[in-house]
């Protein structure tokens, strides 16, 4: 299976390690029955792409935390077989997750997961 991964003109696809995208339901209002139950009505999903890479270079580490710095990207993903791109945050410490390695401002992917959700 093809797995695409592109935020903002960046891609990643080639060096993933781990993927992953979850939806999480938002529920538009909860409407409480006459018997006190409550039923959440009106939900959406919202995707959540969580990834993990392999190591790079440092210029492809600096580019991709340049573009994570901004906090909301346009993001190209692959789920159940199908690309959506959609505007999402970053919820992940993008600074434990890169290192810095030089006075000029050079990083390098060090481990963890990376969060990206939709707005």
């Amino acid at each position: 299976m093809d797995i695409t991964l592109t935020i903002d003109g960046l891609s990643l696809s080639k060096r993933l390690s781990t993927y992953a995208v979850t939806d999480e339901v938002e529920y538009s209002q909860i409407i409480t029955t006459l018997d006190g139950v409550e039923h959440p009505f009106g939900g959406s999903l919202r995707p959540i792409v969580n990834f993990t890479l392999l190591p790079g270079t440092e210029e492809e580490d600096t580019a991709l935390y340049e573009k994570l710095r901004n906090l909301v990207v346009p993001v190209t993903y692959t789920h159940l077989g199908k690309d959506y791109t959609k505007k999402m945050r970053l919820v992940s410490n993008l600074e434990s997750a890169f290192l810095l390695t030089s006075a000029d401002g050079k990083r390098r992917y060090k481990s963890g997961t990376i969060q990206l959700r939709r707005l």
